[in-house]
């Protein structure tokens, strides 16, 4: 359930980043696409490791890397329990603001 919620999150993140690359560098994508394309889509998943990074950080005072965020999210090594608990309380938060979010339209 965790996965699913985390994966759901992070794909939003993604999207909105890749978003505003596209619509930021458009010009060079134009000029390079193949290249720009690789590199945009691996600024963005950077990025969007970044974000949540600070946001966790913010959020519970602890730090967690970006590389760690990126091996949870990919499944890459199985996670310690105290990482799986920061990004749990990181989506709690994110559902917490939907939920909000949801209530007042």
């Amino acid at each position: 359930m965790v996965r699913h919620d985390v994966d759901s999150i992070l794909a939003q993140r993604t999207q909105s980043v890749s978003d505003e690359f596209d619509e930021s560098d458009q010009h060079s994508v134009a000029n390079n696409s193949e290249a720009s394309s690789q590199s945009e889509g691996s600024d963005s998943v950077d990025y969007m490791c970044e974000m949540v990074a600070r946001e966790i950080h913010q959020l519970t005072g602890k730090k967690i890397g970006e590389a760690t965020i990126k091996s949870f999210y990919y499944g890459y090594s199985d996670s310690k329990y105290s990482t799986v608990k920061l990004i749990s309380k990181w989506l709690d938060s994110k559902e917490n603001i939907s939920s909000l979010d949801n209530n007042t339209e």
